[in-house]
């Protein structure tokens, strides 16, 4: 279907270049003939050298015109003319020199970020994601998408990604802030005592256990929570601390 509608475009436009081919030809031979006509009977009516002089200037135009087309691209008549034949004989130097134009003229970096700048890219494509439906498509085909690219990756290449991400989200995130709103919501909620005496608990075995190591296997059970929160040890009885003795 395309190969057939092609070769009819290439037919049209084959018809189009003779009847002009036809058209301009015949303007010049019909100058050709006012001229001579003219040159024959202008001693009779002088006012035909008007005539006579137009009919001149339009056969060395076209004459002008079509050697000066023709010798772009080949040589006229056949004949081995100087400067005739330009755009076979050169192709390569003026393609050279059209890229050569074309990149520093149009393709260079102050040209591009002025461009796109102008363009406002980014304003755009906000504008187009705010639509409901746009949006929603563009979601749509990530999340087609997303298995497919992760079976082209590696697993070491996935686990890359994951942490690169996750180091950047963590890395965005006010820790002062949220540590401090945690802190406070803590401190200020119903549950205090019940934190404070696990963070206490923690603390102790901790320090029991690096007594232990460094004392050569002693170590106290006994919770610093429960010494915070008031329970009675060896050393406290209900009327309060029993003395040395």
């Amino acid at each position: 279907m395309d190969e057939t509608l092609s070769g009819r475009q290439g037919e049209a436009r084959a018809h189009r270049l003779h009847n002009m081919r036809l058209v301009a030809t015949g303007l010049l031979a019909l100058m050709a003939a006012i001229y001579v006509a003219t040159g024959v009977w202008v001693r009779v009516w002088p006012g035909l050298a008007y005539v006579r002089a137009f009919a001149e200037a339009a056969i060395v135009g076209a004459c002008a015109d079509w050697f000066a087309v023709t010798a772009l691209f080949r040589r006229p008549l056949g004949l081995p003319i100087p400067h005739t034949a330009i755009v076979p004989r050169n192709k390569d130097r003026i393609g050279e020199a059209l890229g050569a134009f074309i990149a520093d003229n149009f393709l260079t970096l102050d040209v591009l970020e002025a461009r796109l700048r102008e363009l406002e890219l980014g304003r755009w494509g906000a504008g187009w994601l705010k639509q409901q439906r746009n949006a929603r498509l563009v979601a749509e085909r990530i999340v087609g998408l997303t298995p497919e690219l992760l079976g082209f990756s590696t697993p070491e290449a996935r686990r890359r990604f994951v942490g690169a991400v996750a180091s950047d989200v963590v890395a965005a995130l006010p820790a002062a802030a949220l540590l401090a709103g945690a802190l406070r919501a803590i401190w200020h909620g119903e549950r205090r005592g019940a934190v404070t005496d696990a963070a206490l608990d923690l603390l102790a075995r901790a320090v029991a256990k690096r007594g232990s190591a460094a004392g050569g296997g002693r170590q106290s059970h006994l919770p610093v929570a429960a010494a915070v929160g008031g329970r009675e040890d060896s050393r406290c009885g209900p009327e309060g601390p029993r003395p040395d003795r």
